[in-house]
């Protein structure tokens, strides 16, 4: 289990107050150098419904990259799932975008508004 004290830091790192307004599902596990693992990471609302899927070898430091978009004020809760290569994290990032239709996907989302 996930120790208060590592969710505490994970959120000085992105910025985020996860007490008030966000859950860490997973974290980064440690890995040696030089592998390419990858995670795919969701973000969801309050209500459950996916709004992002995204890919980084870095999830914690991609998090706080999203401060900016239309949906992050809306997320509340993230999942993280780690692959074992960047390819396999491509292809089931797509997967999941034509499966799940995020809102905040453009590319591989066949529900996307393109300007």
């Amino acid at each position: 289990m996930v120790g208060r004290a590592i969710l505490e830091l994970m959120a000085k790192r992105i910025n985020l107050n996860f007490r008030a307004r966000h859950q860490a599902v997973a974290i980064r596990p440690v890995f040696k150098v030089g592998t390419d693992r990858t995670a795919i990471y969701k973000w969801f609302d309050s209500e459950k419904k996916i709004l992002y899927v995204g890919i980084s070898n870095d999830p914690l430091r991609r998090h706080g990259e999203h401060r900016d978009k239309w949906w992050f004020p809306m997320a509340v809760r993230s999942e993280i799932e780690w692959v074992p290569s960047r390819e396999a994290a491509f292809q089931r990032e797509l997967e999941l975008i034509r499966e799940l239709r995020p809102p905040g996907n453009i590319a591989g989302n066949p529900d996307a508004r393109r300007k």
